[in-house]
């Protein structure tokens, strides 16, 4: 079968971390096509800025325009709502269709995602698969497409290869008089980065309890990255920035940490890949009660739960 992965992200050398995920799908993709060919078209940025976005949409979307689909038996389609010029032609392709739906397409209440939301719909074959990345996400894409919950099915984003995340040698783990605390979301307000600097500045609470020295570990991304270096700059014997990285280096990131903290705010958080990405490496999660993390942070197993609006008492706790 021939087989045709789309996305409107995938990791390129300028933006290294750019839809990660799909490589993961892709490549589930390929395992379960082994005697067929699996393709992908995707929009890999080519920097950073809004020029550079709005440059690599124009090309992406002249691909899409052009783009052959009788000759794919299969099309595996990503975040379906911002892929334009297929509105225009999916209606009379003749063979199998994935949706893929991952969180902001659905969520976002912006008047121009509610305008390619009912277009993205219109045009949508009737017998096509719909797949959520958790239990959560099940409801709010069920109410948009009008259909039963029992309909969707449900993957984790190509899910977590545990033969590349898995935990550290005993050599790697931090250092005994430390303890590292991880943040591997983008740099925003809404990804809860008031929360880690709010931890930060209460850090004396956990060294009191843990006998070691809080150290944060974060990676310099998000297009609130600057404002939230200068933010953190002043815990400069607390901080290690990480430079963004490739999917397959971030295991060195979470070998690296004893904790991860999510606590986001976003109800698009439609799975929170991280979150099972660090686990596979043996790191305990903490994250808030919202979206899907109930559904595997696990209290007193893989991690704790923090209320939606956490005090600081329970994030040192």
């Amino acid at each position: 079968m021939r087989i045709l992965m789309l996305n409107n992200t995938f990791p390129s050398h300028a933006v290294p971390n750019a839809g990660t995920y799909t490589q993961t799908i892709e490549k589930c993709l390929r395992k379960a096509n082994p005697d067929g060919r699996t393709e992908h078209c995707v929009l890999s940025p080519s920097g950073r800025g809004i020029k550079n976005k709005i440059l690599d949409y124009i090309r992406f979307y002249l691909h899409l325009l052009f783009l052959p689909l009788s000759r794919y038996r299969l099309l595996y389609i990503n975040h379906y709502v911002f892929m334009v010029p297929l509105f225009l032609k999916l209606p009379f392709y003749k063979g199998y269709v994935i949706f893929h739906w991952h969180g902001e397409e659905v969520i976002s209440r912006r008047f121009i995602m509610k305008l390619l939301r009912m277009a993205a719909k219109v045009t949508m074959p009737k017998d096509a698969l719909h797949i959520v990345p958790s239990e959560y996400f099940k409801k709010p894409v069920s109410k948009w497409l009008n259909l039963p919950e029992d309909d969707l099915e449900v993957s984790p984003s190509g899910g977590v290869d545990t033969a590349e995340f898995k935990p550290a040698e005993k050599q790697v783990i931090s250092e005994k008089d430390t303890f590292c605390i991880g943040f591997a979301s983008s740099l925003l307000q809404s990804k809860g980065a008031d929360i880690v600097e709010r931890m930060l500045e209460h850090a004396d609470i956990i060294e009191n309890k843990t006998g070691k020295k809080v150290i944060l570990h974060y990676i310099n991304y998000g297009r609130e990255a600057a404002e939230w270096n200068q933010r953190f700059s002043r815990f400069k014997d607390r901080i290690q920035c990480w430079k963004r990285m490739p999917k397959a280096e971030m295991v060195h990131f979470y070998q690296s940490i004893d904790l991860l903290l999510m606590p986001s705010l976003r109800e698009s958080e439609s799975l929170g890949l991280v979150a099972l990405e660090a686990m596979a490496c043996d790191v305990p999660v903490i994250a808030r009660n919202l979206s899907a993390f109930p559904e595997f942070v696990i209290p007193g197993k893989t991690g704790e739960l923090l209320s939606a609006e956490p005090e600081i008492h329970e994030v040192c706790a």
